[in-house]
């Protein structure tokens, strides 16, 4: 009896082991199953992690790179108000240029004026001055002219008055002879009265060549 018992017991038990080795099994696979869902995990979480950290990572390197577009940007801005200062400062500059272009022009235009005046009267003053030296020429030559008539002819007639005057004065003539210096005398007188008229005349055509110069 006791044997029995012992018997049943030893199955029993045998029969509780496989249950607890089965078990154990079972418990071992979902622990292995565990265990490779939580490696899987890990590295789906290393892996999340990695590229979490990469796009960190690029997200870092965006945010340098957007500062420096930033920085180039703020640069630029900075570059193009200096340029439209810059732009400015010359188109005030080429205003106030263009004003003394503006106003030299007119100082030219007036220093011309001014110019064309004094060639005028330069022309004139000339033209006077021409009028002048041939009215000089003209009484000049006029002036030897009457120097010739009074120095030549003129003085001539009078010699030969005087002549007679003294053939009269210091000899005792006969009637002929007094007839002979009487034709002379005439003779005189007539040359003198021609000189004078001629001399007269010339002096007339004088005035009026120089009146004419004058005009």
């Amino acid at each position: 009896m006791k044997n029995e018992e012992i018997l049943n017991e030893n199955i029993k038990l045998n029969q509780e082991n496989k249950i607890l080795l089965f078990q154990n099994e079972e418990k071992t696979s979902e622990l292995e199953k565990i265990n490779l869902e939580m490696q899987y995990q890990k590295t789906e979480n290393t892996n999340l992690y990695l590229d979490q950290k990469n796009k960190a990572a690029e997200l870092v390197i965006a945010d340098k790179e957007l500062h420096f577009q930033k920085s180039e940007k703020d640069k630029r801005a900075a570059e193009l108000v200096i340029a439209d200062e810059e732009l400015c400062f010359q188109k005030s500059e080429k205003k106030d240029r263009a004003k003394e272009l503006s106003i030299a022009y007119e100082n030219l235009l007036i220093e011309n004026e001014e110019k064309e005046k004094q060639m005028i009267a330069l022309k004139i003053a000339n033209k006077k001055l021409h009028k002048a030296e041939k009215f000089q020429k003209e009484y000049i030559e006029g002036l030897e002219k009457v120097i010739f008539i009074i120095s030549h002819k003129i003085r001539h007639s009078i010699v030969q008055l005087l002549g007679l005057d003294i053939l009269l004065s210091f000899t005792k003539n006969s009637k002929e002879e007094l007839i002979k210096m009487r034709v002379f005398f005439k003779k005189s007188v007539t040359g003198l009265d021609i000189c004078t008229q001629e001399l007269t005349q010339f002096l007339d055509k004088l005035k009026q060549r120089i009146i004419g110069v004058k005009k």
